[in-house]
């Protein structure tokens, strides 16, 4: 009788577990991060092989 009480609360554990383990959204860039990929943009396409003719 105890162990199937003991398998009972590990499987109930491992579901709450999965539940809390559930990955937060990610959060909205910056504003730093936004001129920064802007920035990175900008040079990709100023070293583009179509500019360097």
């Amino acid at each position: 009788m105890a162990f199937c009480i003991f398998i009972m609360v590990k499987f109930i554990n491992q579901i709450r577990r999965k539940k809390t383990e559930e990955p937060a959204p990610a959060a909205a860039p910056t504003h730093e991060e936004e001129l920064l990929t802007e920035i990175r943009d900008l040079l990709k396409a100023q070293n583009s092989p179509e500019n360097k003719k």
